[in-house]
């Protein structure tokens, strides 16, 4: 995940927006059907150690997804920082994109979830859109 360098200042105008693709999964209470995160410490949602390496491809997705919510957070404390500093006014938002068939997303569920994951867009919402729309 990268961070926040001053190396960047001179790419953000005066009034700038950065936008972080995040996602609600991370999000227990939302019965996603993804597994709950494993947080032990953002540094930890950021490099996780060797050892989890094999640990299923969906939880390290809403690892990675309540990592980037962590990140935005400690973006936007820096850039409150620095806009009082230089007059800048520099925001930070997080973005989801919502359900997205045809990512490869449920290759590694159940053989139902696999099944059923490309009709989602037909009985739960038009507003849902594969990689390809």
């Amino acid at each position: 995940m990268p961070s926040y360098s001053p190396s960047f200042d001179p790419y953000l105008a005066d009034k700038a927006r950065v936008v972080i693709v995040s996602s609600r999964v991370h999000y227990a209470e939302q019965k996603t059907g993804m597994p709950k995160p494993n947080y032990i410490s953002a540094e930890e949602l950021a490099h996780p150690p060797a050892s989890t390496s094999k640990a299923i491809g969906r939880l390290h997705y809403c690892n990675t997804k309540l990592a980037n919510v962590l990140y935005m957070y400690a973006l936007h404390r820096r850039f409150l920082s620095i806009n009082e500093k230089n007059g800048k006014h520099w925001t930070v938002t997080a973005f989801d994109p919502d359900l997205m068939p045809g990512t490869g997303l449920a290759r590694h569920g159940s053989t139902v979830e696999r099944t059923f994951f490309p009709v989602l867009k037909v009985l739960i919402s038009p507003n849902i859109h594969t990689a390809k729309d």
